[in-house]
């Protein structure tokens, strides 16, 4: 069984006679690095969530189609318009032609993905900046809080 640093206590083996404002002050700078390593992965997220938002939405036609077996999805050979060519993963239930219409979006490193889906990574992208936004209120409001109170 592990024991935190917190439990050691008089009588105990480890204990280094650490006060307890010095135990306080320890985990408090652990609560403030580890919301803001969180608030980073949040909006590092929600940043490339955005980036992929910015998507152009193209039309072309299906090359060659190859079905997924069970479990797997099928595969499509695109032509766009303007003569890019790349492969797209489909969903189970699609059964494409070669020759069919097909929207494909394409991402910014030229990536292409099956259907518009720049408005679902939008509003996600927006989702997880909004949420590092209100940790960063929350974090300043509590500090507020906790510097009032120390100086009572």
């Amino acid at each position: 069984m592990a024991v935190r640093e917190m439990q050691l206590g008089k009588g105990t083996i480890a204990y280094k006679g650490e006060s307890q404002e010095y135990l306080d002050g320890k985990r408090g700078l652990w609560q403030h690095y580890g919301r803001l390593g969180f608030v980073a992965f949040l909006a590092i997220v929600g940043l490339l969530f955005l980036y992929a938002s910015v998507t152009i939405i193209a039309q072309g036609h299906v090359t060659s189609f190859t079905p997924g077996g069970p479990g797997a999805k099928s595969t499509a050979a695109v032509v766009l318009a303007d003569g890019r060519d790349g492969a797209v993963l489909v969903p189970y239930a699609e059964v494409l032609v070669p020759g069919d219409p097909i929207t494909v979006s394409v991402l910014p490193m030229g990536r292409m993905v099956y259907g518009d889906n720049a408005e679902q990574a939008r509003y996600a992208g927006l989702a997880f900046l909004l949420g590092a936004g209100a940790m960063v209120a929350w974090g300043i409001r509590q500090d507020r809080r906790r510097r009032n109170e120390g100086e009572s």
